[in-house]
């Protein structure tokens, strides 16, 4: 296989002619941007800075920040329904902590069942293998 210049063409050697051009992308176009959705719209606005004064000082603090402050502090003042929200969030982090340590009860049926699988395979392969020694030798 060659061309009018005596090039060879083949496995990773496509013609010159249809060889990409330097400067010239294979892919124009790019890759798809990630389609938005509003879970991800959210994060990124409470990630972005904001500027509060505390204490008679300006200070910035990411939007998120902001707002965990200002619901603690309604809490601290007397707000029924902000003191509920922070008690009810922090019952949740600290029932979520507790449960992901410690394994269930089919976490513990699931390992069970492997270990038995796991024995009988072991088992029945180093019998298979006697029986293959005993076989050549015999």
């Amino acid at each position: 296989m060659s061309t009018k210049t005596n090039e060879t063409v083949g496995y990773k050697k496509p013609p010159k002619a249809t060889q990409f051009k330097p400067g010239i992308s294979g892919n124009p176009s790019g890759r798809p941007k990630k389609p938005v959705n509003i879970a991800s719209e959210l994060l990124d606005e409470l990630g972005e800075l904001t500027s509060i004064r505390d204490h008679g000082r300006q200070i910035e603090i990411t939007k998120a920040r902001a707002i965990v402050k200002e619901i603690v502090r309604l809490a601290t003042a007397g707000d029924l329904r902000a003191a509920t929200t922070v008690l009810s969030f922090t019952r949740n982090q600290a029932d979520t902590a507790d449960r992901s340590d410690e394994p269930t009860h089919s976490d513990l049926d699931v390992i069970d069942n492997f270990v038995d699988r796991e024995l009988r395979r072991r088992a029945a392969n180093s019998s298979s293998k006697s029986d293959c020694n005993t076989d050549i030798k015999g």
